[in-house]
């Protein structure tokens, strides 16, 4: 005679179910735990500025000076404010514009 597989085989599953069920239960608390300790320690949700503000202002801050404007560039000048500088140039890849 064969020994009941099934009353066994279900008693298996509830026991690890119940295994999994506290493993994820202890887990969600220790993280709660660690995040609790984190926010007492830390002073709150908004702990204080990083780097602190060591200064407070007294009057608003004075108005920028205008400057005068810029002089207008010729076209010339304004192609050559754009080219970059021979440093930054590849020249083993050419140009796509450039005819070799």
């Amino acid at each position: 005679m064969k020994p009941d597989t099934d009353a066994s085989g279900a008693a298996e599953v509830d026991r690890d179910r119940r295994r999994v069920r506290h493993f994820v239960a202890l887990h969600l608390a220790a993280v709660g735990i660690i995040y609790a300790v984190a926010v007492t320690v830390g002073g709150g949700f908004a702990g204080p500025p990083m780097p602190p503000i060591t200064v407070t202002m007294a009057s608003p801050p004075a108005a920028p000076a205008k400057r005068a404007p810029a002089p207008a560039l010729s076209a010339e000048q304004s192609f050559y404010a754009a080219v970059l500088p021979d440093w930054a140039h590849r020249f083993e890849i050419p140009a796509p514009w450039e005819s070799r």
